[in-house]
């Protein structure tokens, strides 16, 4: 019985030691990792496609927003 005991408490011993040892640093679940921000300045092809897309649908709407605009005017001038 005495013989477990001391295997015990120096078990105990052994895990309060590591648990000391352990930098709280490595428990830490997010790490910062240093990175450039500088591809958040490049313009990418999707990019220029997706603003160039987006003028030209635009343009069309106000194309088509205006034909149904003059075609409603010469119906009422003319009707």
């Amino acid at each position: 019985m005495n013989r477990f005991g001391q295997t015990l408490k120096i078990k105990i011993a052994e895990i309060q030691r590591a648990r000391k040892r352990r930098n709280p640093k490595k428990d830490q679940l997010f790490v910062e990792v240093p990175e450039s921000r500088s591809f958040l300045d490049t313009a990418t092809l999707l990019m220029v496609l997706a603003v160039a897309g987006i003028a030209l649908f635009a343009k069309l709407l106000m194309m088509a927003a205006l034909s149904v605009q003059s075609s409603a005017s010469y119906i009422v001038i003319y009707g």
